[in-house]
């Protein structure tokens, strides 16, 4: 007996695991052939889990609106920032290496980490932090050159700053 478990909004189903496969060599070749389709289909359509410093690919799909049909290619790139700004300036300015930003891009996702190296422990830094407070008042915001993280308070002791930025581009 095979069983299927999935929630119940899903819009996909989960691979099932209980096969029983045909003695019969036709019908055998022809389960293992569909079986390897629904392999292939789901594992293509995973996020990639390759965070790089060059521009990939990460198997995320956005719908075009007009055409749920039709989809918009992810991409993925993560700058190194070094340390976060203090707020005396407040701003810091990063290059991001990516060209050809224009009116058909989105970005997807923005954020990132950043590490504290000093104290009786390295504390990780999530940017932005949701609900963040006065103690730590980050923020990211990208334009065609730059990823510009703004601050209000002095964060220069996270030392080592990952941004990672997903968008999909004309």
């Amino acid at each position: 007996m095979s069983t299927n478990y999935k929630p119940d909004f899903s819009l996909e189903p989960a691979l099932n695991e209980n096969l029983d496969f045909s003695p019969n060599p036709e019908e055998f070749l022809r389960q293992f052939t569909e079986l390897y389709r629904q392999i292939a289909r789901k594992v293509n359509a995973k996020d990639r889990g390759f965070y790089w410093n060059q521009e990939i690919i990460n198997d995320q799909r956005y719908y075009i609106t007009g055409d749920p049909q039709k989809f918009h290619t992810i991409f993925r790139k993560v700058v190194p920032c070094g340390a976060l700004p203090n707020n005396a300036p407040p701003l810091k300015q990063v290059a991001h290496g990516i060209t050809g930003i224009g009116n058909g891009w989105m970005f997807t996702r923005i954020y990132g980490t950043a590490m504290e190296p000093a104290g009786v422990a390295p504390r990780p830094f999530y940017i932005p932090l949701p609900n963040s407070g006065p103690n730590y008042p980050v923020e990211l915001m990208v334009d065609n050159t730059f990823i510009n993280i703004t601050s209000t308070v002095n964060l220069s002791t996270f030392t080592t700053t990952y941004i990672v930025l997903e968008f999909w581009k004309v």
